[in-house]
């Protein structure tokens, strides 16, 4: 949680307002980090199914 605070810091410490900025860090959160997840998940049933894992 200190990244993200220390993200909406900095975008408004350059002029951005704070609604926004906010909206951008958690944008950035969801494609960066929780996205991944679903196709890492797909890959990871296709090798179990297929038997290399």
């Amino acid at each position: 949680m200190r990244i993200e605070a220390a993200l909406v810091a900095g975008l408004t410490g350059v002029g951005m307002q704070a609604g926004p900025a906010v909206s951008a860090v958690l944008l950035y959160r969801l494609a960066t980090y929780w996205l991944p997840v679903l196709p890492g998940w797909l890959c990871w049933r296709s090798l179990q199914h297929r038997g290399y894992v």
